[in-house]
């Protein structure tokens, strides 16, 4: 973390700099990143599928090809795509609740419930007639409710319901959310609603909930943040897609790099 705040400190005096026509700041981001690979490689648009893997192509693209999270290059593999993965964890502000943006049956039907004794509410819904409560309460949800958490603001009165053979089941509507994203840790609010997009770590089609650090986005330009949503990397990129505890794919000018991020750990 010593290495980073340099890093800050370097940036901010680099924009100085450039101020008084000293140096660029294009030039000076170059020279205080530490980058695997520097932004040279000519990829419009890289997405991280919820599988983990990279691939060239946008949302609407029917065939993705495969990116090599490690030379930034294309192999020989290609998909459909599997999809965003989890359902999103939301909050209503005006009600109060918070949980996931669907109660459906597809995964675990967590649904949405008073933050303030959300564990309760939550275990008693996987309790079963015997009392014994279902295993994936404290295997997964829990967990990840505890963990590090991107929430969006939503009005859950906006809900579609459906008979599922006897069985009500709803999710929350596309207008129903706001596109406005703050984050949790262990259950409280570390930030206010002020990032437009926030992306995870992912690891077989769920969040890595030991990793610290998200990649957001303001208006046009990514950086990083921490838990408590402290800076540990301007919001000077183009584009930014964590790979791994160490490396993030990086839209600098135009063009992608490898990014080492070691370093926020330290």
């Amino acid at each position: 973390m010593k290495r980073l705040l340099i890093l800050l400190a370097f940036l901010s005096s680099a924009v100085l700099l450039a101020g008084c026509n000293r140096v660029s700041l294009d030039e000076s981001v170059m020279i205080a990143l530490d980058w695997v690979i520097p932004p040279e490689l000519p990829h419009e648009h890289i997405r991280m599928c919820s599988c983990g893997r990279f691939f060239l192509g946008t949302a609407d693209s029917l065939q993705w090809d495969e990116v090599d999270p490690a030379t930034g290059k294309l192999t020989d593999g290609f998909h459909g795509g599997h999809g965003m993965g989890e359902h999103p964890w939301v909050h209503d502000p005006a009600l109060g609740l918070f949980g996931h943006g669907a109660n459906d049956g597809y995964g675990s039907p967590i649904g949405l419930h008073p933050l303030e004794n959300f564990e309760e509410n939550v275990i008693h819904a996987f309790t079963f007639e015997d009392g014994t409560v279902a295993e994936h309460m404290f295997e997964w949800i829990l967990p990840r409710a505890r963990g590090l958490l991107a929430v969006e603001s939503v009005d859950s009165t906006k809900r579609e319901y459906h008979d599922s053979g006897g069985w009500i089941t709803w999710w929350l509507t596309q207008d129903a959310f706001s596109g406005r994203f703050a984050l949790m840790y262990n259950l409280d609010f570390t930030t206010d609603f002020i990032f437009d997009e926030v992306r995870q770590m992912q690891r077989d089609f769920v969040v890595a909930i030991d990793f610290g650090f998200v990649a957001v986005r303001q208006g046009d330009m990514w950086g990083m943040v921490d838990r408590y949503g402290n800076e540990v990397l301007p919001l000077i990129f183009e584009n930014l897609l964590i790979i791994d505890e160490g490396t993030a794919f990086a839209r600098y000018q135009g063009a992608y790099g490898i990014l080492d991020i070691t370093s926020l750990n330290d």
